[in-house]
């Protein structure tokens, strides 16, 4: 963990670019920590980047919305997770739901010369996404694409242009067993 390149390596289950610098591995910072993101409680963890990496680098399967993190601490007594109750924020946590390949966002980071932990949950790039059919509906009304009912066609460009998903353009969608309101798009 303590490699001086920019090179791109692993780290547990994550992929790690940029200078990982040992001082900032014996850093100590202080993040909330919930059981979810809509949690009330959010305990403050203190320790080490290198103990933060170590957590955050070994990928847990587990509930859709399971455990959360802050990027830094709340004030004792705080009433939520507010931004007005952070006391400080100790690292930046970007939540992307594109469906970008990680290989692109390591890509980004180069460009930037940043020192990046990039690491995934276990349904990114699944092949079959679910979608809402009565929002795909009231999408196409909205933007002049028609009244009848959604094609999957639709749902895959729906999920292009409003949910911004990255799709590749040669996806063909098919219809799974499930029934209205959802279907889903095979990606």
């Amino acid at each position: 963990m303590t490699n001086s390149t920019t090179e791109t390596r692993k780290i547990n289950h994550a992929l790690a670019h940029g200078r990982i610098d040992p001082q900032l591995l014996n850093r100590e910072i202080a993040l909330g920590f919930g059981a979810h993101k809509a949690a009330t409680a959010w305990p403050t963890w203190r320790g080490k980047c290198s103990d933060l990496l170590l957590h955050l680098s070994t990928f847990q399967i587990g509930a859709k919305d399971g455990p959360a993190l802050l990027q830094g601490y709340l004030r004792e007594g705080a009433d939520g997770r507010k931004m007005t109750e952070m006391v400080a924020n100790h690292i930046m946590l970007l939540d992307l739901e594109t469906g970008a390949p990680i290989g692109e966002l390591v890509d980004v980071v180069k460009k930037q010369g940043l020192l990046a932990v990039l690491y995934s949950t276990h349904s990114h790039l699944k092949t079959v996404s679910d979608y809402n059919v009565g929002e795909v509906s009231r999408w196409m009304a909205g933007n002049d694409r028609g009244t009848s009912a959604p094609t999957l066609t639709d749902a895959i460009e729906f999920m292009r242009i409003l949910k911004r998903v990255s799709v590749p353009k040669s996806s063909r969608a098919r219809r799974s067993g499930r029934q209205a309101p959802t279907a889903s798009a095979s990606l």
